[in-house]
């Protein structure tokens, strides 16, 4: 598995907001091109969305069970069980 892809999940698997955050960089912005019109997303927003959801669901883990490297590009299949 690629490392950083498993580095995360990591820190998603031990509810680790801070560590999962230190991935994003400081000039963040997340957007959704399959939803035009979509509001972008900054890091602190990435920050507030996890901790909703590891609040939601405190036994939460995740799974990456397919990853691929592309130059600097990373894509992957995510799993998140509950339970």
């Amino acid at each position: 598995m690629i490392l950083l892809l498993e580095q995360m999940r990591a820190a998603l698997d031990t509810h680790d907001l801070d560590a999962f955050v230190e991935f994003f960089r400081e000039d963040y912005i997340g957007e959704r091109p399959r939803h035009p019109g979509s509001p972008v997303s900054s890091r602190e927003d990435v920050r507030a969305n996890w901790a909703e959801i590891i609040s939601d669901v405190p036994d939460l883990r995740v799974d990456v069970p397919a990853a691929v490297q592309d130059g600097n590009k990373n894509y992957s299949i995510e799993d998140i069980e509950v339970g």
